[in-house]
């Protein structure tokens, strides 16, 4: 690129800037999983989503925090369904350390 860093200076990258480039993800405002779908990732940068971070220093928890994320949500959603009284957009992330929402997030659980 067209910057120079003085020597020993600490560099930070900000994943949600980038996860939420317009010029990177279509509508990145917008929720859409079918973005991560193969065939419209497969021309995507390597580094263009990096939640766990990327590169040889990436989280080593990666592949455990994915599979407990997808094995606790399916369990959960096959036996409760899911209901509140919030709009999305009336409750905006911040971003700290992982995104959450402003406001919290209210919800009832009924048991299916």
């Amino acid at each position: 690129g067209n910057y120079m860093l003085p020597r020993g200076v600490t560099v930070s990258i900000c994943p949600i800037a980038i996860h939420r480039n317009e010029s990177i993800f279509e509508n990145a405002q917008s929720f859409d999983p079918d973005r991560f779908l193969p065939e419209r990732s497969a021309n995507r940068h390597a580094f263009d989503f990096i939640p766990f971070s990327a590169g040889p220093r990436n989280c080593i928890g990666q592949r455990f925090a994915s599979y407990e994320q997808r094995v606790g949500i399916s369990w959960l959603l096959r036996r409760y369904r899911f209901e509140s009284d919030m709009e999305l957009n009336d409750n905006p992330p911040l971003a700290e350390a992982v995104l959450r929402p402003k406001y919290g997030c209210l919800i009832r659980m009924y048991r299916r």
